[in-house]
């Protein structure tokens, strides 16, 4: 099957691993209200855009985990010190949710421009937050090796799926 480009795990390998990453995918459109999450014309492109949401060096190491390899330039910055790959994406994605576009180092299929190629961008309230575990379930869901990543038994029974934590909070705004 010949998946869709910004669905698709860039580091391809046909199990249903990759099943997953393209429902991740999907998921980084509700919790960033953006349709299509990214705009791209080819592979290389999303490589380049995951690489700057999940970190290059996960990305590398996904890369590696199927014997592949990849070079990006420019690289994307590091994650930090005491930052984890859970709380990095959190917070790509909240800032992308916020439309504060301004995220420097983010490629240009990630930003958002008035041109009719963009994503669609869906206003959420200020007031509309995502539990953590929603986060949590994306981030597995992206996980870049695939041997990591979690599986669709584990998804269902996820304390977001569950609905122990499934209902965003709203807070009201008075």
């Amino acid at each position: 099957r010949e998946p869709t480009a910004f669905y698709s795990n860039p580091i391809l390998r046909q199990t249903t691993a990759v099943d997953l990453w393209a429902v991740g995918v999907i998921f980084l459109s509700f919790l960033t209200g953006r349709y299509p999450f990214i705009k791209v014309e080819d592979d290389l492109e999303v490589l380049h855009s995951f690489s700057h949401l999940l970190g290059y060096e996960r990305m590398q190491q996904g890369a590696h985990s199927v014997g592949k390899r990849i070079l990006i330039d420019p690289r994307p910055p590091p994650l930090g010190d005491k930052e984890t790959p859970l709380a990095y994406m959190k917070k790509r994605l909240i800032a992308m949710r916020k439309a504060e576009r301004k995220l420097i180092s983010l490629p240009p299929s990630m930003r958002t421009n008035t041109s009719t190629d963009s994503p669609t961008v869906i206003a959420l309230s200020n007031t509309h937050h995502f539990p953590s575990a929603a986060y949590d379930l994306c981030a597995r869901l992206l996980e870049p090796v695939p041997s990591r990543r979690i599986t669709a038994e584990e998804a269902v029974r996820h304390p977001y799926i569950r609905g122990t934590s499934a209902k965003p909070n709203i807070t009201s705004s008075t």
